[in-house]
């Protein structure tokens, strides 16, 4: 493989690439329940373990839900609170304890970043300057959001679970233009996933599936590095460049 061909991706200094290992990424999400110190204990078990990177998830719930559902009862045993909003709002953290967070990280040499659900909460990821965007699943269609993290130039994470094909195709059309640090996440919509359901290959041929002919010349594709375990996900990059 040529050096201009060469598919590489660069996450907060880390370069991953076909003959390297697969960069692990140890998903939090909000299993924090809202609690800094619960936070940075799950960090800290995260780089006991010896992933690269642990990611979480921001919301502005307010935004997100309408009146109506912000407000619809929520009691169960699962619950932190009386309502759906409220119950959302007890699992956020806010600015102040993702700056703690982050200087945490950094005291534990492990990247942090997260998963931003919409404009405001993308501002202020971009604001506290986080190394890579995550999108969800969830927002593959939401191209005006989509465009407004691409234009922050940081190298993004896009999940493909549920999707079909012409969906992906329209979203590497909408960042491309933007951004070309682009990596796609071969994902299955399952919880829990069996090992069977994984369906790693995929991540190989979606390439040839999703790329029109016109456009295959002019960025790289290519499948996550040498996986540390048999369970690790596989990636795919794309970039104009042959980087991504």
């Amino acid at each position: 493989m040529s050096e201009r061909q060469r598919r590489q991706l660069r996450i907060d200094g880390v370069e991953i690439h076909d003959g390297g290992d697969c960069y692990v990424v140890a998903e939090i999400g909000h299993n924090h329940q809202g609690e800094l110190d619960k936070a940075k204990q799950l960090i800290e078990a995260a780089k006991e373990c010896g992933v690269n990177a642990v990611k979480l998830q921001k919301r502005s719930n307010r935004t997100l839900f309408t009146r109506e559902f912000f407000d619809q009862p929520y009691d169960n045993e699962f619950s932190f609170g009386r309502t759906y909003g409220e119950h959302r709002e007890a699992l956020e953290l806010g600015r102040e304890e993702w700056i703690e967070l982050q200087r945490y990280a950094r005291e534990l040499d492990i990247t942090l970043f997260g998963t931003a659900f919409d404009f405001e909460s993308a501002d202020l990821l971009a604001e506290l300057d986080v190394p890579v965007f995550k999108l969800a699943s969830a927002d593959l269609q939401n191209t005006p959001l989509l465009r407004h993290v691409a234009a922050f130039g940081k190298p993004m994470l896009l999940s493909t679970g549920g999707a079909v094909i012409e969906d992906v195709q329209r979203a590497v059309d909408a960042i491309l233009p933007l951004n070309d640090r682009l990596c796609i996440l071969q994902c299955t919509a399952a919880y829990p996933c069996t090992s069977r359901s994984t369906t790693p290959g995929r991540a190989r041929t979606m390439p040839s599936r999703s790329c029109r002919k016109e456009c295959a010349s002019s960025y790289g594709t290519c499948a996550a590095s040498r996986p540390r375990s048999a369970t690790a996900s596989s990636v795919l990059c794309r970039s104009r460049s042959g980087r991504c």
